[in-house]
């Protein structure tokens, strides 16, 4: 599907700035999708849209809070049954502490971040799925750099100016020294506005501690549990880790039945292919991790069921000998594929990337009508920085062009 632009959307696109990592829910509330992505590589300024047609047409970019400007991770976004009322749309990012924030319906404004404990994680989170009990459980991963402050010398701090009616972050990196001060600061060149500007009012708007990485670390795959009625967080806790495997991202999804959890796992160090855990029961205990099919091999996988049942899994496709590796892809297939490890029914490729591989953190969202759309970032032009590409389509569409 990579050169059918009648089934592509541009939502956001800037010049000389990249635009990456999305995520999208599908409101209950009035049928919107709203969007939610980043200027800068896995840091720097939120940025959000909204479309009321279903993905056909996207807003302006929406007025969000001073602390959006903040983030040292990835957003994730996703709605939460709390009342009989009406649900809740919550925006979660990472690093330490891990915060979040909370659409409010009436005045359609957002709330400023707050942490939601004293921890963190990256990719916060990556999944989010509501239990049988009424409890949401989330996962993320950690090495140790963000958990806790136990490491704590390593500093973020990002600085606010202004210009008219532009705004600039900088955001500084520091180490603490043997003496206990700190060093000068460093700047991401990716999250700033280098022009000669004469910026005034700089401030500082936000600052993160961290750890820095040690030999022996590993990655860990957290789960964490939310009380939407209480608005309370449990404190997160380790299930699932791999000696040699870097594992991360965490996707996750239930049986059809309700009585399995599957979580599909990247592996970064690139020595393995994705990996898999099942839990029997809601989250509590988990098996050993195992490696997946190469054919849903990849990053950031989001997956949804179909509305025939089938499951359809997004990501970025990591695989060494694959066609499509480095681009953006779609799984088709069953649950049960996944779990015995078959390569499923067929791939979509999405959309090309241009540029190593710097693509595919996806919204996805499975319509009514059987209509799937997908929402991410790519180098979807040669020599352009990356920007925010939607994707609509229909299985039923696909296999009839198969079946030609």
């Amino acid at each position: 599907m990579s050169d059918d632009n009648n089934k592509q959307v541009i939502v956001d696109k800037e010049n000389n700035r990249y635009l990456g990592h999305v995520s999208t829910v599908n409101y209950s509330h009035d049928n919107s999708i709203y969007a939610v992505y980043m200027r800068g590589h896995g840091r720097g300024q939120a940025l959000m849209k909204k479309s009321l047609d279903l993905g056909d047409t996207w807003s302006e970019r929406l007025e969000l809070p001073e602390s959006w400007l903040t983030l040292l991770q990835v957003p994730t976004l996703y709605e939460i049954e709390c009342s009989e009322k009406r649900n809740k749309l919550m925006m979660i990012t990472g690093h330490y502490p891990i915060r979040s924030s909370i659409y409010n319906e009436e005045n359609q404004s957002w709330s400023e971040l707050t942490p939601i404990g004293d921890f963190g994680g990256n990719v916060s989170m990556s999944s989010f799925l509501k239990l049988p009990n009424g409890k949401y459980i989330g996962f993320f991963h950690d090495d140790g750099r963000h958990i806790n402050m136990k490491r704590n010398n390593a500093r973020f701090q990002l600085f606010k100016s202004s210009y008219d009616n532009d705004i600039r972050i900088e955001l500084a990196r520091s180490m603490k020294k043997h003496d206990g001060e700190w060093s000068d600061n460093t700047y991401d060149k990716t999250t700033i506005d280098l022009s000669d500007r004469e910026w005034s009012d700089r401030k500082l708007i936000h600052e993160s501690y961290f750890g820095l990485k040690e030999p022996d670390d590993i990655s860990k795959i957290y789960k964490i549990l939310y009380d939407p009625k209480l608005n309370t967080w449990e404190k997160p806790e380790v299930i699932i880790s791999h000696d040699e495997a870097y594992l991360a991202e965490a996707g996750a999804c239930f049986s059809p039945n309700g009585n399995q959890l599957l979580l599909v796992m990247r592996d970064n160090t690139r020595n393995y292919k994705s990996f898999i855990s099942t839990s029997e029961n809601n989250g509590a205990n988990w098996s050993s991790p195992v490696e997946a099919s190469q054919t849903i091999t990849g990053d950031r996988h989001i997956l949804k069921y179909t509305n025939d049942g089938r499951l359809i899994c997004v990501f970025r496709d990591t695989y060494p000998r694959s066609k499509t590796h480095g681009d953006w892809v779609a799984w088709i297939g069953t649950y049960d594929d996944i779990l015995n490890g078959r390569k499923g029914q067929y791939r979509i490729r999405l959309k090309k990337n241009h540029h190593e591989v710097d693509c595919g953190y996806s919204g996805l969202e499975v319509l009514e009508n059987g209509d799937i759309i997908a929402v991410s970032y790519g180098h979807w032009k040669k020599n352009e920085n990356p920007y925010i590409l939607s994707v609509k389509f229909n299985l039923k569409e696909i296999e009839e062009f198969i079946a030609q």
